[in-house]
C-alpha cells in the first residue's frame, strides 16, 4: 500500500467550511495531519460537524493541531471544518493517507 500526501493553503472564512474530508467510508485512511493557522485571526475546528467560533478546538495565529497513527490508533477519520473569527483567515494542511 502506498501513501499520498495533501499539502496545501487554505483560505478560511467566516463560514463554517471542510477543510479535510470524511475518510470513514473511504478505501482511504488518514494516517496524519497537521492543520497550522497561518493568519492573524482566530481559527476555531469542528471535526464531524460544522465549526462555531467560540467552540470547539481553537487555532490561535501560529497555533497547529497535529495527530499521526500511533500503533494500533488512527487519527479522527471523520470530516474536519474550520471557521474564522474574521474575513481574511488562513491555514495550511497537510495529510497523509494510506491508499
Amino acid at each position: 500500500m502506498l501513501s499520498s500526501f495533501i499539502n496545501e493553503a487554505q483560505d478560511i472564512t467566516t463560514t463554517s467550511s471542510k477543510v479535510l474530508p470524511d475518510r470513514s467510508s473511504l478505501n482511504q485512511r488518514r494516517l496524519s495531519f497537521i492543520i497550522t493557522n497561518t493568519g492573524a485571526t482566530n481559527i476555531w475546528l469542528g471535526i464531524d460537524k460544522e465549526a462555531v467560533v467560540g467552540s470547539g478546538i481553537p487555532l490561535y495565529p501560529g497555533g497547529s493541531l497535529e495527530r499521526v497513527a500511533n500503533g494500533q490508533f488512527l487519527p479522527p477519520q471523520k470530516a474536519i471544518n474550520a471557521i474564522s473569527s474574521a474575513a481574511g483567515g488562513t491555514i495550511s494542511v497537510f495529510e497523509e493517507v494510506l491508499n
